[in-house]
């Protein structure tokens, strides 16, 4: 009995317990019920690990989509500047000679660059952004936003231009360039 109310002040003292339950019912000492309580270093670690991995892979995921996102509103905003152009042209007679002349206009895209474009009245054929087959994308008009890294060429396939949102074939396609 003397034995039985020593382990009960350990375990009140160690914060332990329920050993003593555990002890009488399976025969186990102290020491064997020490080792049984809480996680092993490994285990945590473990577990952390897992944790890291998973916060990994959702912050690519989250990234990939909100990158999605971007182009996919770049690509809508260039529709509704497409439909002031048209607007424009209806209004005035002639295409703005650049994207200020249209009301109101100071929009960026969502990369925090100013969309561009080109009025082909007045720019040389030499500068027109073209295709992989150096065909012209448009015959009026080319808009486009500088995509992600801020960069553009002439050529859409040059690898500056790859993550342009573009208009192509006078307004049919509007998205990445690497797509068309």
């Amino acid at each position: 009995m003397k034995n039985w109310l020593k382990l009960i002040e350990w375990e009140l003292k160690e914060g332990r317990q329920g050993c003593t339950q555990m002890i009488i019912n399976s025969k186990l000492s102290r020491d064997d019920c020490k080792r049984h309580r809480g996680f092993t270093l490994i285990e945590l670690m473990i577990v952390v690990a897992i944790i890291g991995i998973i916060a990994a892979i959702a912050t690519v995921t989250f990234q990939s989509f909100a990158e999605k996102a971007r182009i996919k509103k770049a690509a809508s905003e260039i529709a509704s500047i497409q439909t002031e152009i048209k607007g424009y042209e209806a209004y005035e007679g002639s295409l703005p000679n650049s994207l200020s002349a249209l009301d109101d206009f100071n929009m960026s895209d969502p990369w925090g660059n100013s969309y561009r474009y080109s009025n082909f009245a007045i720019v040389p054929t030499s500068e027109w952004r073209r295709d992989k087959n150096l065909h012209p994308l448009n015959v009026d008009y080319d808009l486009w936003s500088n995509g992600k890294d801020g960069l553009t060429h002439k050529n859409i396939m040059i690898v500056e231009s790859l993550d342009d949102i573009i208009r192509a074939n006078d307004g049919a396609y509007i998205g990445i360039a690497s797509k068309y």
